[in-house]
């Protein structure tokens, strides 16, 4: 650097101390006369100057898990009230300075690399001919979508899967979560992240570059992505659905590999990975997001989010921030066992541990002091608590009577059902529907969850020894299962929910379609089975492809089973054909003829579904009919299919 001059009003930051040679330097200041300085009396006056104290994050931030500017006090303890103990690291031994390591951990790496390219020579002793080597096992590895355990991509998306989206496009999706995915899945503050992603401002207290935050951003707009109509994608990206979430489903899992997913310990990283999470969740039915989720509930408890009195007091703001995101999680946990037919791991007494407040976000900000409270109008947080409640009451109609025995009285669980109802009355009781399209939105999926928790509890997921029936009428259980049916496809159609549609998906109903089928495999009124079973004939068409892992699994083997066996006993009871044959098309033909004529007898349904299940005739020469009521038959399906009663909660 001899004859190199330095400005000293430059702002730029001065070289490193090793970048600096043995020899004199000429400083040139504002009025243009230069000074020449030795470098060896520069180092010796370096040594004598104090050097500053590297300063960790604070006592209180490392218990709290939270970010640290690492001033004294910091500006997390300021805002909570608590007192803040700076950590600060002590000197490394002479001769041990980061710039040493460094340089020692290179000559080790270096050494390495020429331990292993004689290494295959040593052990095997083979030739010099190149052949190809295997790749190192890469748990998250970076920039691989493999990472988060997802199928690699087949669709035509950019090859740089860390590209941001466009900054207008990136605008569009901020709108679309804010109104599509926000209101029925509430984890995040919509005030803050509208003030990130559309005013550019920083998120919270973190910088601009920070991981967390590229994850965050990222996922919302992979959960906006996911939530679009076909025609609303291809007005936004230009190209169909499958191609933009794939896109942003890669990016996504870029951001987050980013952010040391398995280890770390921040709040806003979790938000990002439950929102990837419900978003998998919409076009890959496998087990992969029923197995990342034990990912996410470690990363909760690691948070010390699910327990109802956290060691170290957090404020208003973050506290609030911390139920919510365990709710979702939650949510996900239920959805996600009864979508696989297994237990949920979150156990029922932590369902209810410090459920969200029920308040508009407008009424909370990152540096609120006061006491949070619940509203009586229908709030932000209405609709998310509503759903939440439903499926924690039907977790607990789904129990082991083993850990509870309460469980397996008609009472108790007839008791459960109502204690929802009530819950959601006082939720949704200033409701406008009339007036608000969410409004009526909520309402409907409040009848729809009632009927469902009311079917759970009257046919349970498990079999129950020593119970007995039910005391239910004649027919009102089909009826029941048919009215779901009915709800679900309601709700598709409307266009008063089109918004939310979307949100639909999480809910599987093979549970009312089993019942329905079973039910009417009972009946003994040829009026009643002529007007519902070609309704459960064709929502068979919508619903199998939701089940998941497809048709081959041991979810969907004893739905097809039960279809097949109540096949057989309709025509042989009704129809008495000769033979399978004869018996299939007596059958088909009390089917209606017009798409048309089917949707006007209440039961909207898409007309592109797949069609019926074909008649197993091997499987049905075996058999003989039925003689049982529909609980016997029930009893029957749930106690006989192992996949289901030894698994299922």
């Amino acid at each position: 650097m001899s004859g190199s001059t330095v400005e000293s009003n430059s702002g730029s930051p001065p070289p490193k101390k090793a970048d600096f040679l043995p020899m004199d330097q000429v400083i040139t200041n504002e009025s243009g006369q230069t000074t020449k300085i030795n470098n060896s009396s520069l180092e010796s006056n370096s040594r004598l100057s104090p050097k500053p104290v590297p300063r960790l994050t604070c006592e209180a931030c490392r218990t709290r898990k939270i970010k640290c500017n690492k001033d004294v006090p910091c500006s997390s303890c300021t805002r909570s009230g608590i007192p803040c103990v700076p950590t600060e690291r002590h000197r490394l031994g002479r001769g041990r300075s980061k710039i040493s390591q460094k340089t020692e951990m290179s000559e080790n790496k270096a050494h390495i690399r020429s331990i292993s390219a004689i290494a295959p020579k040593l052990l095997y002793n083979v030739d010099d001919t190149p052949r190809e080597t295997p790749q190192p096992f890469q748990l998250l590895g970076s920039g691989s979508r493999l990472c988060l355990g997802l199928k690699p991509s087949t669709s035509q998306i950019p090859p740089d899967s860390e590209q941001h989206l466009p900054i207008e496009i990136q605008q569009i999706l901020c709108q679309v979560y804010l109104q599509q995915v926000d209101p029925v899945f509430k984890v995040l503050h919509w005030p803050s992240l509208r003030a990130c992603l559309e005013e550019r401002k920083p998120y919270l207290d973190y910088d601009e570059s920070d991981p967390a935050v590229q994850a965050l951003a990222s996922a919302v707009y992979y959960a906006a992505a996911s939530s679009l109509t076909e025609a609303q994608s291809v007005s936004i990206f230009g190209s169909s659905k499958q191609i933009a979430v794939r896109q942003c489903q890669s990016q996504c899992e870029a951001a987050l590999n980013h952010t040391d997913l398995t280890v770390t310990e921040d709040l806003t990283v979790l938000q990002a990975f439950t929102l990837f999470l419900i978003s998998t969740r919409l076009h890959d039915r496998s087990r992969r997001v029923w197995t990342l989720l034990s990912i996410a509930l470690r990363i909760a408890q690691a948070l010390s989010i699910h327990v109802e009195t956290p060691s170290v007091p957090a404020p208003p703001f973050e506290k609030e921030m911390r139920r919510r995101a365990w709710f979702a999680i939650c949510l996900l946990d239920v959805q996600s066992a009864l979508d696989q037919a297994t237990e949920a791991m979150v156990p029922q007494a932590w369902l209810q541990v410090n459920p969200p407040t029920n308040i508009n976000d407008a009424d909370l900000w990152p540096g609120f002091s006061g006491i949070l409270q619940d509203s009586n109008s229908f709030t932000d947080m209405s609709f998310t608590l509503m759903v939440c409640s439903a499926q924690f009451a039907i977790a607990y109609l789904n129990m082991n009577p083993r850990d509870d025995p309460e469980v397996s009285k008609w009472t108790i669980r007839q008791a459960r059902v109502e204690l929802f109802k009530e819950k959601s009355a006082s939720l949704l009781k200033r409701c406008t529907p009339d007036l608000n399209h969410f409004h009526w939105y909520t309402m409907q999926v409040a009848e729809y969850l009632r009927a469902a928790m009311q079917l759970v509890a009257i046919r349970p997921l498990r079999y129950l020894p020593k119970s007995g029936a039910p005391p239910m009428g004649p027919g009102k259980v089909l009826k029941l299962s048919v009215d779901i049916l009915q709800k679900s496809q309601a709700l598709l159609n409307d266009p008063r929910g089109h918004l939310w549609y979307w949100f639909d998906q999480i809910f599987i109903e093979w549970h009312a379609l089993a019942v329905a089928i079973s039910e009417i495999c009972a009946l003994k009124e040829k009026d009643l089975i002529q007007q519902h079973w070609p309704l459960v004939e064709m929502a068979l068409g919508n619903f199998n492809n939701l089940v998941a892992n497809s048709k081959n699994v041991k979810l969907w083997k004893p739905i097809e089973e039960l279809i097949t066996r109540t096949r057989y006993t309709l025509n042989h009871s009704f129809f008495h054909a000769n033979s399978p044959e004869d018996s299939l098309s007596t059958l088909e033909d009390t089917l209606p003829q017009d798409l048309a004529e089917f949707l006007a007898s209440g039961l909207p349904l898409d007309p592109d579904a797949d069609p019926p299940l074909p008649l197993d005739m091997d499987f049905t020469s075996e058999l003989n009919p039925v003689a049982l009521d529909g609980w016997a038959i029930w009893e029957e399906f749930v106690s006989q299919n192992p996949t289901i009663a030894n698994t299922t909660f």
